[in-house]
């Protein structure tokens, strides 16, 4: 399986592995990352190469510069609010004389091979150097710590597979360079005592790091720019093997001297943050019946949030510090696809720590969110070009899901309704007004985006029907509290959506077609979820009459995986399960590896999605979708509903998934037989199924907890059929 434009030659769905007889320099990254610290990974297998990704796709100079960093840390050295870089590393060879470098490294080694270990956050790069040397270089990132382990291990190579008997001295060096690419001292009086380096990383705040650097195998040195790892292997024809742990966090903690008891150290985290990253995988829902790309997308999706955020200081869209200035490393409104996704997931944890970091970055005067802040919650984006109030709506959202699927009062108490409360109030007495009859609209010009130009829309539509959704559930959740907000209750009651007979538009005087940009009409129901306040056949007609490339790509000028993807999920909820899916596949289609540095790319296929996380959150919560269908609301919970008729065959199967109200959904879609599981408590919830292949309407036969149940059948062409439940506690739903 090669994908066009890069090394890929095999994908199972927890690895990756890429081939080339040469030593690749235009590939795309892998990262290794611990939750917090973060590597990137070029051919050398560490950061020799600094990669070619800007040659490759003519990105500016130094804008994939690749360098240790942590989520959390902030500095201006590179440019004003990016991730501080520790340093890079790099590492050499030398053996009889001969020696490998950065510099000729791409001349002197062949045979090349990375293989990327989803489940064990490790990735395995190996090559031959000088035609007679194997070297492999395992690293990974031990997940919960800020630890890199790194593993080298070499061989004599002989091409016709003799074994030459000897024994050679050799020298392989890793060295942690505490620099900028253009050679920018990164710290300021490093210290060095042969086991911590203790330095001042100057930024947002001085930042005192100590950084442990640990092997009984190598000689430690330091020069007061760069600290080396030096080994001494004895190369024969079996592998020589070394380990070095390096701690951007060193504590106290001690690390045996011995070399027998560093070596089944070493062996032992290896093992450990494979069963911490199993158990995380176990503990969010799995889908099944996905093709080996989509099953591999996935996972690699997990992999990534997990491996390189830190959710108590937000989602930065650059993904996953791919790129140290990406946008000021600012948290946007796009973090809501993503904690959308791995909230359906089951993931309360990320999402209440994350709305923590939500509240706590919340002004508490004036604008509650700005379009872009950082880690401490600073703005870093100029006040007169803020004009996109939907970022508001967007952590208020992310607030009100936590909510309907968790059913955490406490959260919703201590930060969810104090975030959705303050969205709610700023919005409605500041940005909107009455019209000549009495009716609410969005009164001040606003955009979708951060634009150059002066924003002129008026009542824009999708910003509207957005904060409508907030405003009611302000009011239904300020009841569980005693509020009332007598003014939300009378917008919500009295809008002004800009319509004619045919179609919504755009903005007041606006329709769609006539905008000069891109516009968002046709994602009306995702991420809004504004079902109650639209008329649904209105917007079937209107998604007919502009589609998404008339009014994106034509417009856009560009492929944006997670547009296309938002769009699958918008049409799901339209019930337009065929639009849907092939909006999935559109953006499939345009997919790209990690690293190309935008959200948008060229027509090419690799294996991975486009390095924002509105990529990766709009895939969750499609794939969620597909499989099944729920909201914010009381509405039904649709069980394969959304499958197209491509996939209406196929064996589908999905765990722990989160639904509306709380509930836990497990299911298995089989020949003849459906089988559901849901927990939770829900009185008079409306479920509906597709009806498992090889089944027909008049056969089929509902059982719920083994005992017979009516239904009725809402659609016969496509064998949907509805029936109703009160869920208190668990239920175990049979259709054969």
């Amino acid at each position: 399986m090669i994908f066009r434009d890069s090394c890929v030659t095999q994908v199972s769905p927890y690895s990756c592995t890429e081939e080339s007889t040469a030593v690749p320099r235009q590939i795309f990254p892998a990262y290794i990352g611990t939750g917090n610290t973060v590597l990137s990974l070029d051919a050398s297998g560490l950061q020799s190469l600094n990669h070619g990704v800007q040659e490759a796709f003519g990105a500016m100079p130094g804008s994939g510069d690749m360098y240790v960093v942590s989520h959390g840390i902030m500095s201006d050295i590179l440019s004003a609010d990016n991730a501080h870089p520790y340093g890079y590393f790099t590492w050499e060879f030398e053996r009889e004389g001969e020696w490998v470098g950065p510099e000729n490294l791409v001349s002197q080694a062949a045979v090349w091979k990375r293989r990327l270990y989803l489940d064990q956050g490790r990735a395995v790069t190996s090559m031959i150097l000088l035609q007679n040397t194997r070297l492999e270089l395992d690293v990974a990132g031990l997940l919960g710590t800020n630890r890199i382990l790194m593993r080298v291990r070499l061989k004599s190579y002989h091409r016709s597979n003799q074994k030459s008997g000897k024994e050679i001295s050799a020298k392989f060096r890793i060295r942690l360079h505490l620099a900028t690419r253009s050679g920018e001292a990164a710290c300021r009086s490093p210290q060095w005592d042969n086991m911590v380096l203790k330095a001042s990383y100057p930024g947002r705040q001085d930042y005192e790091i100590r950084i442990g650097a640990y092997s009984s195998d190598a000689g430690k040195s330091f020069d007061g720019n760069c600290l080396t790892l030096e080994f001494t292997p004895q190369i024969t024809d079996e592998w020589q093997e070394a380990a070095a742990l390096f701690d951007f966090a060193a504590d106290e903690q001690a690390i045996p001297s011995e070399s027998s008891d560093f070596s089944r150290y070493c062996a032992g985290l290896f093992l450990d943050n494979w069963k911490k990253r199993r158990e995380r995988y176990a503990s969010l829902a799995e889908f099944h019946g996905l093709d080996d790309k989509q099953t591999f997308l996935y996972h690699n999706t997990l992999y990534l949030i997990y491996s390189c955020f830190s959710p108590s200081y937000g989602y930065p869209i650059g993904f996953p510090f791919y790129f140290p200035w990406c946008w000021r490393c600012s948290t946007f409104w796009d973090s809501t696809f993503l904690m959308d996704g791995i909230m359906r997931l089951g993931d309360s944890e990320s999402s209440k720590k994350f709305l923590q970091f939500l509240y706590q970055s919340m002004n508490r005067e004036g604008k509650p969110f700005s379009w872009m802040f950082a880690y401490d919650g600073r703005s870093t984006v100029d006040d007169d070009r803020d004009i996109a109030p939907l970022v508001m709506c967007a952590h208020a959202m992310t607030a009100i899901r936590h909510y309907e699927y968790f059913q955490d009062l406490e959260t919703l108490r201590s930060c969810g309704y104090p975030i959705l409360e303050r969205v709610a109030q700023y919005a409605a007495e500041e940005l909107f007004s009455r019209d000549e009859q009495g009716r609410w609209y969005l009164s001040i010009p606003v955009s979708n985006d951060v634009v150059e130009e002066q924003a002129r829309e008026i009542n824009q539509t999708f910003t509207l029907v957005w904060f409508l959704t907030i405003f009611r559930k302000c009011v239904e959740y300020g009841r569980l509290f005693g509020k009332e907000h007598p003014l939300l209750e009378e917008i919500t009651g009295n809008f002004r959506i800009e319509q004619d007979e045919t179609e919504y538009f755009h903005s007041q005087g606006i329709r769609a077609g006539e905008h000069n940009c891109a516009s968002w009409i046709v994602f009306l129901l995702f991420p809004t979820e504004g079902m109650p306040f639209l008329d649904l056949e209105k917007l079937n007609r209107t998604r007919k009459k502009y589609s998404w490339e008339e009014l994106y790509m034509d417009l856009q000028g560009c492929y944006q995986p997670w547009t296309e993807m938002m769009q699958g999920c918008s049409d799901l909820r339209r019930g337009d399960a065929e639009e849907g899916y092939r909006m999935f596949q559109l953006g499939l289609s345009h997919t790209f590896g990690p690293g190309y540095f935008s959200e948008i790319g060229p027509m090419q296929e690799t294996v991975g999605l486009p390095p924002y996380i509105s990529a990766y959150g709009t895939f969750l919560n499609y794939l969620a979708s597909l499989y099944v269908t729920t909201d914010i609301w009381d509405g039904r919970l649709g069980v394969f509903t959304s499958l197209p008729a491509e996939l209406s065959s196929k064996a589908f199967q999905v765990e722990g998934l989160r639904c509306n109200k709380g509930l836990t959904l497990s299911a298995a879609r089989l020949p003849g037989r459906l089988e559901v599981k849901l927990a939770g408590r829900r009185p008079g919830l409306q479920v509906e199924c597709l009806l498992p292949s090889g089944l027909d309407l008049s056969d089929a036969e509902l059982y719920i907890n083994g005992y017979p149940h009516c239904f009725e059948v809402i659609d016969r062409r496509r064998k949907i059929l509805r029936f109703q439940l009160d869920l208190d506690g668990t239920a175990e739903i049979v259709i054969q």
